[in-house]
């Protein structure tokens, strides 16, 4: 695994987030105003990293770690998440990300990437790939949903309780939403107290922490959006290569979320990620990014496609 310097780019980054844990060179890109945050770690096939709503590039440092040894590892922080500025006119939203996430792959002149999106992260990078279908030559989905929500009463529930003005309230008083994330989604592992720290200060605004609620509501109010994501899967892409891969114990497996993708998509390999949850990239970053790498290897590395980068 490659030795990183735990000093290099000291001075961009804020005094909660240690250098031995985030031990990357950031890079920023202008965006309607506000400094946008981004890693761009190694060389080869583009793997692009959209993040969720209760995260920003901090959760994909260890995937980053390993597979930079092979690949090209992009990750965004979206606007007003992570070390990314918020533009002032910008509104929170699934299809503001994909906006800010296009804007990225203009500044970096990226073509032809994989795609990896959790959670809603998945729905921006997708929402992105709808107006330019041509840019996914792979998909991999972590514990994402690609279907309307109201389907889902499991997930519209949690929706709707988000959206009491008590809810809202309590979040961004207390930072709600990371306090239990960071407690309670790591399985197989126990957080150190640093990185507990890390994810709850990334979130140390009111502002930051409604973020959160805006962008996973938006899962409820852009039906339209989760709609034409459906449509997509079905029609354009089934066939396009596909990593799913879940925490076995998630509510999208036994709500039935993760059975429906896997028989949607024909060219998909799956895996259920023993032992863990809805953030399997703590506990069990060493197996998804080896599983990532024998489905790249599959895919795009023996056909040839990798010389192209």
């Amino acid at each position: 695994m490659k030795t990183f310097d735990p000093k290099v780019n000291a001075a961009a980054r804020p005094n909660w987030l240690p250098s031995e844990l985030y031990p990357f060179r950031s890079h920023f890109f202008n965006y309607r105003g506000a400094k946008i945050h981004y890693l761009d770690e190694g060389q080869g096939l583009p793997i692009v990293f959209s993040h969720p709503a209760v995260g920003w590039s901090f959760m994909y440092r260890a995937l980053i770690r390993i597979l930079s040894e092979r690949y090209r590892c992009i990750a965004v922080d979206y606007p007003g998440f992570g070390l990314s500025e918020k533009p002032v006119d910008y509104t929170y939203s699934l299809r503001g990300q994909s906006e800010a996430l296009e804007a990225l792959f203009d500044h970096l002149e990226l073509e032809r990437v994989i795609l990896l999106g959790h959670d809603t992260g998945g729905a921006s990078a997708f929402a992105l790939a709808l107006r330019r279908p041509e840019i996914a030559m792979g998909m991999i989905l972590t514990d994402t949903v690609i279907f309307p929500v109201s389907e889902y009463p499991f997930i519209i529930n949690f929706l709707n309780t988000m959206e009491y003005r008590l809810f809202g309230w309590v979040n961004r008083r207390f930072n709600l939403m990371m306090q239990i994330t960071s407690r309670f989604a790591f399985k197989t592992i126990r957080l150190s107290a640093t990185e507990s720290r890390v994810y709850r200060q990334s979130f140390g605004t009111p502002e930051k922490r409604e973020a959160i609620r805006k962008i996973l509501l938006d899962l409820k109010h852009d039906e339209g959006l989760m709609q034409q994501i459906y449509q997509a899967f079905k029609e354009q892409w089934p066939a396009v290569p596909s990593l799913l891969m879940c925490g076995e114990k998630d509510k999208l497996v036994s709500g039935g979320v993760y059975d429906r993708i896997k028989k949607l998509l024909t060219n998909a390999t799956t895996l259920l990620i023993p032992g863990e949850e809805h953030f399997p990239h703590e506990g069990q970053a060493e197996l998804m990014a080896r599983q990532i790498e024998t489905w790249m290897d599959r895919h795009f590395v023996s056909s040839g496609v990798s010389n192209h980068f």
